[in-house]
């Protein structure tokens, strides 16, 4: 695997910053509104008994008669592992720019219908890639957004007959090789065939490369920051006996190019799915959300992680967590897309640790506006809104891949700096004034970067983010 920068980085590192002088002065998307109460309240799911996150007990016993690891490839043959993807390889924390969001229609439609009308708008450069099985069902659906007030230039249907609302755990990982998008596959850690089967199917559609890590593993249980850095629970390793600790490491080394942690897993009778989003997010390269329990084993275990985190540098919030009826309340499991955070409420007796976690991540994502959506109704099937959603990061462009390219440069790497880059960029490209679009449309890349070069440093200079973000 290539992790040198190459020559072309040096000369692209000055690229459209003369161009933020164009997006000083914008504001910060504001949320278009609110799915009206009584708009929700009317929303019928498809299935009335969906599959929760976690086995069922009809899934435990199939896979203690016939073994974890023969069960699964019975159901899902892993084959032959994979080559690890080859040149630079970057996995992009759920922060980064996001083309779109992938989900699954049928179940929970209530609070997917509150996520979707909330990616899905005019102040917003997001898709919703819906999945449906019927054609009937599309129509349901189309009907159902649209009344909410989805911006239904923004959805996107894919007809595909799955099992569950879990895209987080059975869909793929979306990673960059080389500047372009790829994706990542892994067993899927449940009987449910046709879900293990969508990246296989979704590689096909979009014809982009499919690797298989060669594991099986719940997409949920991972998180990483854009500088290499990644976490797990040891779920993976209880989940794999093929594989030593180590080796399980130096797979996310060569599959992800990331330096894997490996944290202790709640228990079971803290948290059903053992999934590190259920306890731990990612906010930046610099910041990471982690659970605060009052007491108990789930106090000591994530104490231990804030600890260690704090000691290599990050700032570690805490959000409040609980566990009540058997039930684990979280707020760790949101859903970063773009300038916008969509964080659970659950209502009730739980109102004040709502309030709190609100305040929490506006003070830790001050740039960005935070969505409270109900997952009242979801949370007891052990997930959340993070649960029910994929991330599609954005499409490989030159304007994309500049992003990639400095994060490859030693000494270049800026978070904020790259961000206001690709947000100049793309307001150069949509710009009304002729000189600054044709600016961007006619010289080359040398020229623009020798035109724009004395600027970079003016630019990294910044800390703003404007919500500028570009899917094309």
């Amino acid at each position: 695997m290539n992790h040198s920068p190459t020559a072309k980085v040096k000369a692209m590192v000055g690229l459209f910053a003369l161009c933020a002088l164009v997006v000083l002065s914008l504001p910060v998307a504001t949320h278009a509104g609110t799915v009206p109460p009584e708009v929700l309240a009317g929303i019928v799911d498809d299935e009335p008994n969906p599959l929760p996150r976690y086995a069922t007990p009809e899934e435990e016993q199939w896979l203690q008669e016939q073994g974890l690891m023969q069960a699964l490839e019975t159901v899902a043959p892993l084959g032959a592992q994979t080559a690890a993807p080859s040149g630079v390889v970057w996995t992009p924390g759920e922060y980064e720019a996001c083309h779109g969001v992938l989900v699954r229609w049928g179940s929970y439609n209530s609070l997917l219908t509150e996520f979707i009308v909330g990616v899905a708008d005019l102040n917003m450069d997001a898709i919703a890639f819906v999945l449906v099985e019927t054609d009937s069902q599309r129509a349901s659906c189309a009907s159902t957004l649209e009344t909410a007030g989805a911006d239904m230039d923004r959805v996107r249907f894919i007809t595909y007959d799955g099992d569950s609302v879990w895209i987080r755990d059975y869909g793929p990982v979306f990673f960059s090789q080389d500047g372009s998008r790829a994706l990542m596959d892994h067993t899927y850690n449940r009987n449910r065939p046709k879900d293990n089967a969508f990246p296989a199917f979704l590689s096909g559609l979009w014809n982009e490369p499919l690797y298989d890590i060669g594991l099986t593993h719940g997409g949920g249980n991972f998180h990483c920051v854009s500088t290499g850095k990644a976490f797990i629970s040891s779920l993976i390793v209880n989940e794999n006996p093929g594989y030593s600790q180590n080796d399980i490491i130096q797979i996310f080394k060569d599959y992800h190019n990331v330096d894997l942690t490996i944290y202790d897993r709640l228990p079971s009778s803290i948290d059903a799915t053992g999934h590190i989003d259920m306890w731990l997010m990612p906010l930046s390269d610099t910041d990471i959300i982690v659970s605060q329990f009052a007491s108990g084993t789930g106090k000591t275990l994530t104490d231990a992680a804030a600890a260690d985190l704090q000691s290599k540098g990050y700032t570690a919030w805490r959000t409040p967590a609980s566990n009540s009826g058997g039930t684990h309340y979280t707020y760790t499991n949101a859903s970063i897309v773009n300038n916008r955070v969509f964080i659970s409420k659950f209502g009730g007796s739980h109102g004040s640790n709502d309030a709190t976690a609100l305040a929490v991540f506006q003070a830790a994502m001050p740039n960005h506006e935070i969505i409270q959506v109900d997952c009242s109704s979801i949370i007891s099937a052990a997930g959340a809104i993070h649960c029910a959603m994929k991330h599609v990061y954005a499409i490989a462009t030159p304007f994309v891949g500049l992003s990639s390219f400095l994060r490859q440069a030693k000494g270049l790497h800026y978070a904020s700096g790259e961000r206001d880059m690709i947000a100049a960029l793309k307001a150069c490209r949509k710009s009304d004034n002729v000189e600054t679009r044709s600016l961007v449309e006619n010289l080359s890349w040398e020229a623009i970067a020798h035109k724009l070069s004395e600027c970079y440093s003016a630019l990294v200079g910044r800390s703003e983010r404007y919500g500028c973000r570009f899917n094309e």
